[in-house]
């Protein structure tokens, strides 16, 4: 993929190293955005507009079941990483959407493989894997 203003060929992620970290737990029957990735980076958008951050970092995320919502539900589970409050400022966001739409979680990140990063800043820009799985397209 040809780098360009709206793509980025080899983003700098960041990747955490092994070990628990916070994270935002999504109940997926909250959120039931199809496009729940969209929205996140909307989020995203807004707090690199209220915040000063300039540097580079990157959300992974797993879906896995969960009871902490009260009762067994598919939840996503977001780790941002290298970005400072950018997890409390989701989760005072995704409030909004409704009850028990979003909770704070300790999770284990065991590295890539199970994680997928799905969502990057960069160059005061929010970026999302492009569909191809290759390289990253600006949103929005």
């Amino acid at each position: 993929m040809k780098q360009s203003q709206n793509t980025l060929a080899l983003p700098d992620l960041r990747r955490p190293p092994v070990a628990v970290y916070p994270a935002v737990q999504i109940n997926m029957n909250v959120l039931t955005n199809e496009n729940w990735i969209e929205t996140i980076a909307e989020v995203v958008g807004e707090w690199l507009v209220d915040s000063d951050f300039s540097e580079s970092g990157t959300l992974w995320s797993i879906t896995q079941k969960t009871v902490d919502f009260g009762r067994p539900v598919l939840a996503e589970f977001v780790l941002p990483h290298g970005l400072p409050g950018m997890g409390e400022y989701l989760l005072t966001k995704l409030a909004g959407e409704g009850r028990n739409a979003a909770l704070w979680s300790s999770i284990f990140f065991l590295g890539q493989e199970a994680w997928r990063p799905f969502c990057h800043v960069e160059q005061g820009k929010v970026w999302l894997e492009a569909e191809n799985k290759v390289g990253w397209k600006a949103y929005p």
